[in-house]
């Protein structure tokens, strides 16, 4: 009686563990943000901006827009938030494999809340805050912000051409320098003083400010378009102005070189602003955010900054 009945347990016991073992698990969802620097500037009502992030699942309503609440920009700096709309949220085809897991791109399409004819918001560290219907919502780190309202129109200056030379700094492809072609529109000669760059991460590295006489190559160096043995992207002269002439209704092509100060690196778009004296005194021209690189900020290389949050079902 006694062997039937331990019999029994073990059946029992064996019947429970083989329906744990087909039960599927309870996966927790995962985000994957990689932090990079933002630098946009706002040159149309209709301007937009994406943020991307990883996640191990679209049958969720995390990025679900019809379970969005509200989304709204802020800094751990500054408690003042500020409010962002969304206009769309769109998953990629593409799969990511990371820690042997499947991720998915998703991307929000988002414009900033309120309207400005000249105002700068400058996080050096900025979040995604999600706020959901049910009243939850989740905090995501996405690095350095920077947007610029301004609605100077400056004629003076119209530029001829614009590009970049690539290198790869901590095993990143991203920009070694800047190549502008510029045009003197004006009836009088302008004195072109230093290259300032929407971000406190990387700065243009005015010292080695150069006018060149040909279009450098993509994967030109810098040392290679400056004419200079040796460029360290590390070491920076700060606040260096030069006087570079651009005569009336001339062009002039010109080249900076970028040095990284900051703890990310990555950063494949931005504004920034050319600063130069005419006769009616101080001006400056502002460059759109030109997308200088197209690449992933999910790749191997930047893998050691990822920021994982996870969130148990």
């Amino acid at each position: 009686m006694k062997s039937k009945i331990v019999f029994g347990v073990l059946a029992l016991l064996l019947i429970i563990t083989t329906v744990l073992l087909f039960i599927p698990e309870n996966k927790a969802f995962k985000i994957i943000s990689s932090p990079k620097i933002h630098s946009i500037y706002k040159s149309s009502d209709n301007e937009l901006f994406k943020i991307e992030f990883l996640v191990n699942s679209i049958d969720t309503y995390y990025f679900d827009d019809e379970f969005i609440a509200h989304i709204s920009l802020k800094s751990d700096l500054d408690e003042e938030e500020v409010s962002l709309v969304l206009m769309e949220v769109e998953y990629q085809d593409n799969v990511y494999l990371y820690d042997n897991n499947e991720f998915f791109l998703v991307e929000l399409s988002l414009g900033i809340g309120f309207n400005s004819d000249d105002y700068l918001i400058e996080y050096k560290d900025a979040y995604i805050k999600i706020e959901y219907k049910n009243e939850e919502n989740v905090t995501l780190y996405i690095g350095e912000f920077n947007y610029l309202f301004n609605e100077n129109i400056n004629d003076e200056l119209l530029i001829s051409n614009l590009s970049s030379t690539v290198f790869k700094y901590n095993d990143v492809s991203t920009v070694g320098g800047v190549f502008i072609e510029l045009h003197n529109n004006s009836e009088e000669n302008l004195v072109i003083r230093d290259f300032r760059i929407g971000s406190s991460s990387l700065i243009f590295n005015n010292y080695y400010l150069s006018e060149i006489y040909s279009i450098p190559d993509l994967y030109d160096s810098v040392e290679d378009v400056i004419l200079h043995d040796e460029f360290n992207f590390e070491l920076f002269v700060n606040n260096f102005e030069k006087s570079i002439l651009v005569r009336k209704n001339h062009n002039i092509m010109l080249y900076v070189p970028i040095s990284y100060t900051g703890e990310i690196n990555f950063i494949h778009r931005f504004y920034f602003e050319i600063d130069y004296i005419s006769n009616e005194g101080e001006n400056s021209l502002i460059i759109d955010d030109f997308p200088y690189i197209s690449t992933s900020p999910f790749q191997e290389s930047l893998e050691d900054g990822y920021i994982i949050y996870e969130i148990l079902n």
